[in-house]
Order: C-alpha cells, then structure tokens, then sequence
C-alpha cells in the first residue's frame, strides 16, 4: 500500500475490521483498484454467572420454616388422618345397622313380637381384644363427639373410636365403660371434647335396636390405678368415658352419666335423630 496517495486513507471506525481484497498496483494514470470489504467485529456477550450462593441461602431459609412448621402440623395432621378413618367406619356401620334394623323390622312383623337383649349379669374382666368388632355409636352433641362403639380396650381400638372396656357389658344394664385416646393438641378427635362436657349434657348409645340416652351427672380428675370407675355400681345403671387428661398420661378424665331412657329407632324424637347425624 505504498503507493497509495495520503489523500486516499481510509479512516478505520472502532470496533470495525477492514479487509483489502484484490489490490493492484495502479500506473501512473490509472487510479487505484480495490475492493474494500467491511465486516462489524461481532460483539461477544459476557454471560452472566448465576448467584449460587443466592439459591444456597434460599433453599436453607426454607427448609428452616419446614422444619418449624413440621412439628406444629404434624398432629393435626394425624387427627385429620383419624378422622377419616372414624368417618369410613362410621358409614359402614350405618349401612350394617340399616340391614339389621330392616331384618328385626322383618322379624317383628312375622311374630309380632320385639327382640330384646336379655341382660347375664358378668363378673368384671377387661376386654383386651384388639378385633374391629363395633358394637353401635356415642354421641354427646353437646360437644360435637360422635363415635363408633368398638369391642375391647387393644391398643388400635383406641384410635378406632370408644373402645368397652368390659368382658359382657351392654348398653342400657348396670355400669357401661368406654375409653380412647387423646390426640395431643386437638379436642376434638376421640375423646377430645371430653374436655368441653358440662354436667347436665345427654350422652347417646346406639345399638342396631334401640337408642339409650343418659344425663351426665359426675366430671373429676383421677389416677390411673383408679380402676373401680368401671365397676358395677348396686342399683345404678350409668355410662362411664374417660381418657388421659393430659398428654403425659399422668391422670385420667372421667365423665359419668346416670340412665334415662331406651327408645326404639323406629320411635325416637327428631333430637334422638339428630344425635347421629352427620351434621353433629
């Protein structure tokens, strides 16, 4: 590019390259022949690094409330998981008392006759079975309990709903003991609303027959080696309910109820009903 006159520099733009193509030595009288090709020089991006450290801390804050909130959830949690298990039962054991309800209903008209449990007085033995035999309902609408009646204190029963606790007790004769659990926390899984029973509230049994209603007249406080709550007492039909009065198991909550009344199904009022409703 010796040749070429000062007057013909090219002026270069930042960032720009030039590319001199097909360049020939002009005569004298020739002016310069050339090619000039320009190419922008591409401009390369920086990529960004991400902040690792940013989702690092993220992801610690938020297993930090996990693990905060884990602990507090996690027995209302497992009330909720017992509830839907009482409810299951609960409506298949309606089902099974419509069947038998609509087989005495049968029986009655062909003889003209009710069927009624003949009371055998028993000796006072715990029922420790631990079998998904269910015997009827309790309710105390009061407070919004309503449970299956399960056969035998075993310690699965205990979650299954108000487990009896004597070998041969019935509903309506002499004394009639139920406990379950006490969900920590929650008042209002099992025996929970227990805690909210004031003298003078009903408590309802339901066998496949008839329902018994009692007036809760005792609420106290007791060691567990109190087990003469759950005898016989002379002349006294009742019903007795307790469970752990706090979540150590120290003491126990008992309410007791004295007998009113047995009603058949087929004649029990609208608020006998309504005790076993779904909306109690």
């Amino acid at each position: 590019m010796g040749n070429i006159d000062k007057k013909q520099k090219i002026n270069t733009v930042e960032k720009t390259n030039f590319i001199l193509i097909n360049y020939q030595v002009p005569s004298k009288k020739e002016r310069p022949n050339y090619e000039l090709i320009i190419q922008p020089t591409s401009l390369i991006k920086r990529k960004k690094t991400p902040n690792k450290w940013r989702y690092i801390s993220i992801f610690l804050a938020a297993l930090a409330l996990f693990v905060a909130l884990g602990s507090q959830f996690y027995y209302k949690k497992q009330a909720e998981k017992t509830n839907e298990q009482i409810a299951i039962v609960k409506e298949e054991l309606e089902k099974k008392q419509q069947e038998k309800k609509r087989i005495a209903d049968t029986t009655q008209k062909n003889s003209q006759s009710s069927i009624e449990f003949t009371y055998q007085p028993k000796e006072t033995f715990l029922d420790d079975s631990d079998d998904e035999v269910y015997l009827g309902q309790v309710s105390i609408p009061e407070v919004h309990l309503q449970l299956p009646v399960v056969k035998g204190v075993g310690e699965k029963n205990l979650y299954r709903g108000a487990a009896t606790n004597k070998i041969g007790q019935l509903m309506g004769k002499g004394n009639y003991p139920m406990a379950a659990h006490k969900v920590p926390g929650d008042d209002t899984s099992l025996f929970g609303p227990l805690f909210n029973v004031k003298k003078g509230n009903r408590i309802y049994l339901q066998d496949d027959q008839f329902i018994y209603t009692y007036k809760v007249n005792n609420i106290e406080i007791v060691a567990p080696d109190r087990v003469d709550i759950l005898d016989d007492r002379q002349n006294e039909t009742m019903i007795t309910m307790y469970t752990c009065s706090t979540d150590a198991g120290v003491e126990r909550l008992v309410v007791q109820g004295e007998f009113e009344k047995k009603t058949e199904l087929s004649k029990v009022s609208k608020k006998e009903q309504a005790a076993f409703s779904d909306n109690n």
